[in-house]
């Protein structure tokens, strides 16, 4: 959809943004607590003594349940993070912060937020920017997809929506008037 680039946008401009799929990284890269818990549901996925994304993907592929797992020993770990991301940022006295979730509606935590913004574009780029990815095969994109909310959901419960399908330019643009919104100087 382009959420990370858009969540650079932000930086760029000045503003912190809590990135959910980095702290996933971080975690599976260092924290033995989470590595060791991974460990245990997937043996196979550890590897010199972190996450291989890649493998514990194979496993989940192959055991509808343990996504579910995973993510009861992961989400904790992150909320953690982010809270201290947030107390850090209530000291210094932020405008307000941006927290980059890519499973924001799926794990019920909209509600928690003063405002969503959701990045957006059409299904076809959208398709066209996953399977550029490596490792992501048309298959697994369509698995990732049926285990999300819809776009069309997602845009009705935003309060403000980036369309990301023209450039970065006009997404840049999109941005400065919500920090307009959020931060009228």
């Amino acid at each position: 959809m382009g959420k990370s680039k858009t969540a650079s946008i932000f930086r760029k401009l000045g503003y912190k943004v809590f990135d959910a799929d980095q702290t996933v990284h971080n975690l599976y890269d260092s924290d033995e607590v989470t590595i060791r818990a991974i460990g245990k549901l997937c043996p196979s996925s550890i590897i010199d003594q972190k996450v291989n994304r890649k493998q514990l993907s194979k496993c989940i592929e192959q055991d509808d349940g343990l996504l579910k797992k995973i993510e009861e020993v992961v989400h904790p770990r992150v909320q953690e993070v982010r809270s201290q991301f947030l107390e850090h940022a209530k000291q210094q006295q932020y405008p307000f912060v941006i927290l980059d979730i890519p499973l924001l509606f799926e794990t019920g935590r909209a509600d928690e937020l003063d405002k969503v913004i959701v990045v957006s574009t059409s299904p076809e780029i959208q398709r066209q920017r996953a399977l550029a990815r490596p490792n992501l095969s048309p298959e697994k994109f369509e698995w990732i997809l049926k285990k999300q909310v819809p776009d069309a959901q997602k845009r009705k419960r935003a309060d403000f929506i980036v369309d990301t399908s023209i450039s970065v330019e006009d997404a840049t643009s999109q941005v400065e008037k919500i920090i307009a919104v959020l931060d009228p100087k």
